[in-house]
């Protein structure tokens, strides 16, 4: 939901994902996730109101009706059952960042899973479409924003 988001508000710039794993100073060890835009920011007064059930941001800016305003509340619910808290970071006009954590239940085993992939893709080539003969569409929408098919 925090990248769709980002990529929905973001018309010109960029939309990355990071993610590390960190100790608190109590010792415990816990992942946190930053999705970082530089989209169409969020006034200060509004922020307030992001995780609220249905708190969708009325703004003349925001070319992009999509949402109900459910996706939020339901992220931060679900980063608090994990264990977890959300927090944001936005200057109107400028960009977003959404920093989230989570506190593993198995730290041993979640390094493990870090460590050992599920799936092998050493097969795959790092641009799978150099195989291929293909044009990949490009779209413009009625919202004026531009982004490449895949």
């Amino acid at each position: 939901n925090l990248v769709s988001n980002s990529v929905k508000f973001t018309y010109n710039g960029y939309v990355s994902v990071k993610a590390a794993v960190t100790k608190t100073f109590d010792g415990n060890t816990f992942v946190e996730f930053s999705v970082k835009d530089t989209g169409i920011g969020i006034k200060e007064e509004d922020q307030v109101r992001l995780f609220k059930l249905f708190g969708m941001i009325e703004d003349t800016n925001n070319l992009n009706p999509d949402g109900c305003g459910l996706g939020l509340t339901v992220s931060k619910k679900y980063i608090e059952i994990l264990g977890g808290d959300i927090k944001v970071k936005s200057e109107y006009g400028v960009g977003t960042e959404m920093i989230f954590t989570i506190l593993p239940k198995d730290i041993k085993n979640f390094y493990e899973g870090v460590r050992k992939p599920l799936h092998n893709f050493d097969h795959l080539s790092p641009n799978p479409f150099d195989s291929w003969d293909v044009n990949l569409p490009h779209v413009n929408n009625e919202y004026n924003t531009s982004r490449s098919m895949i």
